[in-house]
């Protein structure tokens, strides 16, 4: 399960079975760990976006390296 599925999970969940007054417990428990999935989602787009950048970055080195070894 990946962390966007967990979020729509969490917050089913929530919706479901976390009322704020009758049941805090189960509704903080729920709330909080769709917050969690909701933070694991933007670690994991950043962490693609440093990938893209860093592989964009490698490229742009080869490319040069490539240039000053052929000349």
């Amino acid at each position: 399960m990946n962390s966007k599925m967990a979020r729509i999970c969490f917050y089913g969940n929530l919706k479901l079975i976390g009322n704020r007054e009758t049941d805090p417990e189960k509704y903080n428990l729920y709330f909080g760990l769709a917050k969690l999935a909701e933070a694991v989602s933007d670690v994991d787009c950043r962490v693609q976006l440093l990938s893209q950048e860093v592989n964009a970055l490698r490229s742009l080195n080869e490319n040069t390296d490539s240039s000053k070894g052929g000349g």
